[in-house]
């Protein structure tokens, strides 16, 4: 099921709405919002834009993959693509570097820009991602290199596959040595970063979600005839792997207290078992009645705005003198509404921009 301004997934949303959650579980725990001192899920956060990683390494790789690749495909794309991340992305920006000019103020616990206007520029076109602005960065790169990647996957598939699987390694493999000094130490990876933060790119969970995204469509038929034992296999290993996550990584979570924080890292093992979790959400999974249902599904549908704005909410819930539990309550219900808002005026009529453009230009 292919996403459109009119046709959206409800599962998928749902799955979105998960990746969304884990983010402000963690931040919130960060910085002092949290119902319990036993329920501090600081650290989690990271996986949670994993999971946003997978997902549009998914769904923009499934479109590409069997729209194929030609001059109306790659317009419609990059069109689409900056359309929905540019209008709402600049508008924070801006005025997050506003505030800060104007008050002096560089908010570093929650949304800010370094290093001024030269940061500032390196914001606006992606190279540098300061606070929560990192992931934004490094999906931007990838959304530009996603058409050649799949153009050269369904051209050149004997030799591009392996490639590209090995350079998913490579990455993974220098990632760990960065964090985790396993399975040596060394900083290597920082010489194939295209961004300032000198930790890599994230290449591996991009590229292991599209290489699957590949094997999914090359192998469609075989999925739906099989879709019984993918969902079970596949859900099985996400909510083990995210039971994992929230033990083994969180501040603290009962009576665990960052069993094994270093467990987030194992980013290309994350990659592969979110992206096959979103395949079969996409073929009918039985988790699909549980993600399809509102609550989630809004979180999702709203999530690119709660992303960008919950730092934001967070420091003005934080100069409200409450309890971290009532804090926790004001925080979330503040952040829909704000998200909701945020969605209506700035990301839906992009949306809608997107698509009249490419009817414009005859695209379709």
């Amino acid at each position: 099921m292919l996403l459109t301004e009119n046709k959206r997934s409800a599962a998928i949303d749902g799955v979105r709405g998960i990746a969304v959650l884990t983010v402000f579980f963690s931040h919130t725990s960060g910085r002092g919002i949290h119902l319990h001192g036993i329920l501090n899920f600081q650290g989690i956060g990271h996986v949670g834009v994993y999971l946003f990683f997978a997902l549009s390494a998914y769904l923009l790789g499934k479109r590409l993959f069997t729209e194929g690749i030609d001059r109306k495909s790659v317009a419609r794309f990059y069109i689409k693509r900056l359309l929905r991340i540019i209008p709402l992305y600049y508008t924070v920006l801006a005025g997050v570097f506003t505030y800060q000019l104007v008050t002096g103020n560089v908010a570093l616990r929650y949304l800010h820009i370094t290093n001024g206007f030269t940061g500032l520029f390196q914001h606006l076109i992606f190279y540098r991602g300061d606070g929560v602005f990192w992931s934004v960065v490094a999906e931007e790169q990838f959304y530009i290199l996603v058409p050649l990647w799949v153009f050269l996957i369904l051209r050149y598939t004997k030799y591009a596959v392996p490639l590209f699987a090995a350079a998913a390694l490579l990455n993974f493999t220098l990632y760990l040595c960065h964090y985790t000094d396993f399975p040596f130490n060394t900083d290597a990876i920082r010489y194939l970063t295209t961004n300032d933060r000198e930790s890599g790119n994230y290449i591996d969970i991009f590229i292991g979600a599209l290489l699957l995204t590949y094997c999914s469509v090359r192998y469609k038929g075989w999925l739906e005839r099989n879709s019984k034992l993918v969902s079970m296999v596949s859900s099985s290993l996400f909510v083990i792997l995210y039971a994992a996550t929230v033990i083994l990584v969180s501040k603290q979570f009962l009576i665990f207290n960052e069993v094994f924080y270093k467990f987030r890292y194992l980013s290309l093992v994350f990659s592969l078992v979110f992206s096959l979790f979103i395949i079969s959400v996409e073929h009918g999974n039985i988790l699909n009645p549980l993600l399809s249902n509102r609550f989630l599904g809004k979180w999702g549908e709203y999530g690119f705005s709660v992303y960008l704005l919950h730092f934001g909410v967070f420091a003005v819930v934080n100069t409200l003198s409450l309890q971290p539990w009532l804090k926790f309550i004001v925080a979330f219900v503040f952040l829909f509404f704000v998200a909701k808002l945020s969605y209506f005026l700035i990301e839906k009529p992009s949306i809608r921009l997107s698509y009249k453009l490419i009817d414009r230009f005859g695209l379709k």
